[in-house]
């Protein structure tokens, strides 16, 4: 039997944070463990990242969504993206809105993002050319959107029509563990509550998000939709930017 996994969190003072991991059984989840019939109750099934031998029934969970007309959110997790882009490409097939870090998203198309995003050249430019190269090699069909954070400088979506971009909900940092994973699950889910409107699912999802930042723990400072609704209805304002492709 393997032993149940932990963590030991490290929080600095600014609110950053290191992540000790141990995986244990978290890394040899099995495919007759995976409760196949919610797959196929739910409207929308959320992926988080799958590692060591675990990520070997990530292609039987996103198929069987597939045949069974559930939407797929896929956080891709390092495991996956290690495999090689034409692994990746499968599993990318197969999901209606796909999740990745900035540096998740350089690794898993092996496109760099140069420092150069300030220069002139690109100031009048919403998304700097490397991610768009990024969007569009990791957008493998048509009716996906593709989601690239950026940690404390916000966050893009591309649709294959616009680029989007949503800044941080501003707010107090006290730890940003859990960030990434509130940002994508409520990006998720508004988009299937909110019609597809990516910029309001930017929004929520940057709203939640910051909850999260603001408490110590990863899921402390979670907002119900009502409570996302309320501060978008409160800070209408915050808004995103849009760039035409």
């Amino acid at each position: 039997h393997d032993s149940t996994g932990f963590s030991i969190i490290l929080t600095s003072f600014e609110g950053d944070r290191t992540v000790l991991a141990h995986r244990g059984a978290n890394a040899h989840i099995k495919k007759s463990e995976i409760d196949f019939d919610a797959i196929k109750k739910a409207k929308l099934l959320y992926i988080a990242p799958l590692n060591g031998y675990s990520n070997k029934v990530l292609d039987d969970i996103v198929k069987f969504a597939r045949e069974n007309g559930t939407y797929v959110c896929f956080n891709a997790g390092t495991t996956g993206i290690k495999k090689g882009f034409n692994y990746l490409k499968k599993i990318l097939e197969y999901a209606q809105i796909v999740v990745l870090n900035k540096e998740e998203a350089s690794m898993a198309t092996g496109i760099k993002l140069r420092s150069d995003t300030k220069d002139v050249k690109y100031s009048n430019m919403l998304v700097h050319p490397d991610l768009k190269a990024m969007f569009h090699k990791l957008k493998v069909c048509d009716y996906q959107v593709i989601v690239i954070t950026d940690g404390g400088a916000g966050a893009y979506a591309y649709d294959g029509e616009n680029y989007y971009y949503c800044p941080c909900f501003d707010g107090p940092v006290t730890s940003t563990l859990g960030a990434g994973d509130a940002f994508a699950s409520t990006f998720c889910a508004a988009l299937y509550k909110f019609n597809a409107n990516i910029e309001k699912s930017l929004v929520a999802a940057s709203i939640n998000s910051a909850g999260v930042v603001s408490e110590f723990g990863a899921t402390t400072g979670l907002l119900t939709f009502d409570e996302i609704s309320e501060k978008m209805e409160l800070n209408s304002e915050f808004c995103c930017q849009k760039e035409q492709e």
